[in-house]
């Protein structure tokens, strides 16, 4: 479906009606307005599925910012990143180049490093972004060299919760791009990060 700028797309199929999603549901969406400023437009696609729609929201928050998480949110965002870019996802590569702007202070030149492998913030980052970046083109490129390289720098608990990051963006990764999520009009212009390839 072509996209014209500044224009919002319609998906092809519509919007659930949120008046009838029962209360807890509802509490869950009004807590993720909160959080990123506005109603995903894949949301409100999930919305039709009530439960599933609650699960995804929990596996969401307990993938990326659960309080027994060791690692930092902005740390799976930035790796998040890199995997939704090595699937082709451009609705969720444009949702991760916003949050990584408006709550973690990246500008134009961080986020091109972190599409380009470039610049690392430790050593530690640097063999995660090694590990997701093979893992997300398929399992074919990962490597005992990347396992040993995690192996090196984080815990086992890390190391599961760097795979559960991989895992998560995949299965939304692929509904999103698949169902051509239409991306929402205010992150029309981060809609190319996609396209940024890796050095």
């Amino acid at each position: 479906m072509a996209e014209i700028e500044g224009v919002e797309t319609a998906p092809f199929f519509p919007y659930a009606s949120l008046e009838a999603l029962p209360p807890d549901v509802k509490r869950m969406l009004e807590a993720y307005e909160q959080r990123m400023g506005f109603l995903p437009n894949a949301l409100r696609l999930y919305a039709h599925s009530p439960h599933l729609l609650k699960q995804i929201i929990r596996t969401n928050n307990a993938v990326m910012r659960h309080t027994s998480n060791v690692l930092g949110e902005e740390f799976k965002y930035r790796m998040s990143f890199i995997i939704s870019r090595n699937h082709g996802c451009r609705y969720c590569c444009a949702h991760h180049a916003h949050t990584l702007r408006t709550r973690f202070g990246c500008d134009d030149a961080e986020l091109r490093d972190i599409l380009a492998l470039r610049r690392p913030r430790s050593e530690r980052e640097a063999a995660a972004w090694g590990f997701v970046h093979a893992a997300s083109l398929g399992p074919e490129h990962t490597s005992d060299a990347h396992r040993s390289a995690l192996a090196a720098f984080f815990t086992p608990e890390e190391i599961i919760e760097i795979a559960t990051t991989l895992g998560f963006w995949a299965f939304y990764n692929r509904i999103h791009a698949n169902l051509a999520v239409p991306l929402e009009a205010h992150l029309r212009h981060e809609a190319g990060w996609v396209d940024v390839g890796a050095v």
